[in-house]
C-alpha cells in the first residue's frame, strides 16, 4: 500500500449570492455586500416555504458568515441576536432537528461552536446544534 498525500484543508464553500437563496433574503440573514446581519424571521420562512431544506441551509450559512465577519461577539446573546424572536429560534431548532444532513460541515461547526461557546464533545451533528440552541431559548 502506498502512502497517502497529507490532508489539505478545503473550506466548504458558502455562496449566499446564489439565486437559490433569493427567496429567503427578505426574511433576514447576512448581507455579504453590506456586511450586516438582520435577525432571521425563520418562522416566516418556514410558513412561506414549507418543506424546503434550503431555508435551513440559508440560515446556517448566514449565521456562519456573520460569525466569520465578527458580527456576533458574545455567546450569551447569540440566539437573541441571530433570530428575530424566540419563536423564530424555536422553529429553527425543530427544522434543524429534521435537517437532511446529519453531520456538521467544518464551517458550521467552527461558527456554531464559537457562537454557542461549546467544544467538539458537545456538538458533532446538526441535531446537537438544535439542542444547544433550545437550551438558550
Amino acid at each position: 500500500m502506498s502512502p497517502i498525500k497529507p490532508y489539505t484543508i478545503k473550506l466548504t464553500p458558502i455562496e449566499l449570492s446564489s439565486a437559490a437563496y433569493d427567496k429567503y433574503r427578505p426574511f433576514g440573514g447576512y448581507d455579504h455586500t453590506k456586511k450586516i446581519y438582520t435577525p432571521l424571521r425563520f418562522a416566516e420562512i418556514s410558513d412561506e416555504l414549507e418543506g424546503s431544506g434550503e431555508q435551513v441551509n440559508y440560515a446556517l450559512d448566514s449565521i456562519a458568515l456573520a460569525m466569520e465577519a465578527g458580527i456576533f461577539k458574545d455567546s450569551d446573546t447569540f440566539v437573541a441576536k441571530a433570530f428575530a424572536t424566540t419563536g423564530d429560534a424555536a422553529e429553527f431548532v425543530e427544522a434543524l432537528r429534521n435537517h437532511e444532513y446529519f453531520w456538521l460541515n467544518e464551517r458550521h461547526f467552527y461558527a456554531f461552536s464559537h457562537a454557542l461557546n461549546c467544544d467538539e464533545s458537545q456538538m458533532r451533528t446538526y441535531p446537537d446544534i438544535a439542542d444547544l440552541i433550545a437550551n438558550e431559548i
